[in-house]
């Protein structure tokens, strides 16, 4: 027997096979056939469908959280006077400038020296650098501008001196005193800080003035 037909014999074997299988089986073939198709579609549609709810649920979710944000900074914004927060904004200008504001420290120094009624005989500023890196942008905490005042007042005239440099704008701070008879040596640090670049997100919540602000405000008025 040549080999094309025991290969002729073997294929009408397994038809034949196959064919009695399907006959004594065909009663199940459908069943399965239908699960099977039914396990695909829960897979690949219903599956997806439940996985694009979840995921429409949660942008809803996130949408809904950011119309409430909008709302309460809305109703903030909507309670705010455009005048007084003007005012309030000069006033905090003053009193920590965006830049080394060396006119408004001089007329600072000299109006405290006179409040204190002290003689002020020279001063020398300790100005750094004077480029753009010196005013850093990103800086959370404000820069500072060093002054050498020396004065004559004594004891007592120092510390009146002190007690005015305190309640004048811009906002400086003593950091050391050396008195030597009737004449005085002060250093002083003088306060500014730049803007830091705006970034608005609408997401974001507005915080309204908190007390401790509010009585700053009111501290720096009655300066």
């Amino acid at each position: 027997m040549k080999n094309s037909d025991l290969s002729d014999l073997k294929f009408n074997f397994d038809k034949s096979a196959i064919r009695i299988l399907y006959y004594k089986n065909k009663d199940y073939i459908v069943p399965i056939g239908v699960i099977f198709a039914s396990l695909l579609l829960f897979l690949f549609v219903i599956v997806a469908q439940i996985q694009d709810f979840f995921s429409v649920q949660a942008e809803v979710s996130v949408t809904k959280e950011r119309i409430s944000v909008l709302r309460s900074n809305l109703d903030i914004l909507a309670k705010l006077d455009d005048s007084s927060l003007d005012n309030e904004l000069k006033l905090a200008l003053v009193a920590l400038p965006t830049g080394k504001n060396f006119s408004g420290i001089l007329n600072a120094v000299t109006a405290a020296s006179r409040n204190a009624n002290v003689l002020l005989n020279d001063f020398s500023f300790e100005v750094g650098e004077l480029s753009s890196s010196s005013a850093r942008v990103s800086a959370q905490a404000p820069l500072t501008l060093n002054l050498s005042l020396n004065i004559q007042g004594g004891v007592l005239g120092t510390q009146k001196l002190i007690h005015e440099l305190a309640k004048t704008m811009p906002i400086s701070q003593v950091l050391d005193v050396n008195i030597q008879n009737n004449l005085s040596t002060l250093v002083t640090n003088f306060y500014y800080k730049p803007f830091t670049p705006i970034r608005v997100d609408y997401a974001t919540a507005i915080l309204p003035f908190s007390k401790e602000d509010t009585q700053a405000i009111k501290a720096l008025s009655s300066f």
